[in-house]
């Protein structure tokens, strides 16, 4: 077994919609290299407000345009498949 020791920053209330608190696992150069821990803490809260899932729930807009684009391509796919068809059966009952 390896008995490693882990130091980890713990976020709470993040401000996201989606996650109340966030674990940040340090790597073992930042324990040695004696990061002051503010520093440590903005690159945190720089991670969680620039990640996709923060901006994604956060933001409305994101979620209609991506609502969108997936209806679109269900649409062109069935209707591809529709025309797909109708030349198939064409092609075997004529």
């Amino acid at each position: 077994m390896n008995s490693e020791e882990k130091r980890m920053l713990m976020l709470k209330n993040t401000g996201s919609s989606f996650f109340d608190e966030a674990y940040f696992v340090l790597r073992d150069n930042v324990m040695k290299s004696k990061i002051p821990e503010t520093q440590l803490i903005k690159e945190a809260n720089r991670i969680v407000n620039e990640s996709y899932i923060s901006g994604y729930f956060n933001n409305p807009k994101a979620q209609k345009k991506n609502n969108t684009y997936e209806r679109t391509k269900f649409f062109l796919g069935g209707f591809a498949m529709g025309i797909f068809t109708c030349v198939f059966f064409y092609l075997i009952f004529s």
